[in-house]
């Protein structure tokens, strides 16, 4: 585990990663930076060949996932989604909280076994583009729109 900017930490890294696991998008402002066209490709040049980007996207008041999806679709990417958000009573008596995840990958076989456990296809819009260094607009996914 290296703590840290994400982005910067990679850039400075010359390891290759089995999973690169990205966990910074639950507050109300989150880094834009770490989900851009120009940081994911920096993120798969760091990444095995059979490896694979896991975002943990959940957010009360932006829906991350069709920006997650326009990334996937403009890099060539196979990109699935797991959404938990109905849990037990026991779930939440263990301390479970209820989030969405995002695994990414340059191939589908990789997230075969995931795709096998209730993820699927991540759903995107015509009005959310990919974010890039230069562009980047919450309005339009702000939840509740």
């Amino acid at each position: 585990m290296i703590l840290g900017d994400g982005r910067l930490q990679l850039e400075r890294s010359s390891e290759t990663y089995d999973v690169i696991a990205l966990d910074a998008f639950s507050s109300d402002a989150i880094p834009v930076h770490l989900l851009t066209r120009e940081a994911v490709a920096g993120y798969l040049g760091r990444l095995g060949p059979n490896g694979a980007l896991l975002f943990h996207i959940t957010n009360r008041h932006l829906d991350l996932e069709p920006v997650l999806a326009a990334l996937a679709r403009d890099l060539g990417l196979a990109a699935v989604t797991r959404e938990d958000f109905a849990l037990t009573p026991a779930e939440l008596d263990d301390g479970k909280a209820p989030s969405q995840l995002v695994a990414m990958s340059r191939s589908r076989d990789v997230l075969a076994p995931l795709i096998a456990e209730r993820w699927g296809g991540l759903v995107g819009r015509d009005d959310v583009r990919a974010w890039t260094d230069d562009f980047s607009s919450i309005v339009p996914i702000f939840r509740g729109q």
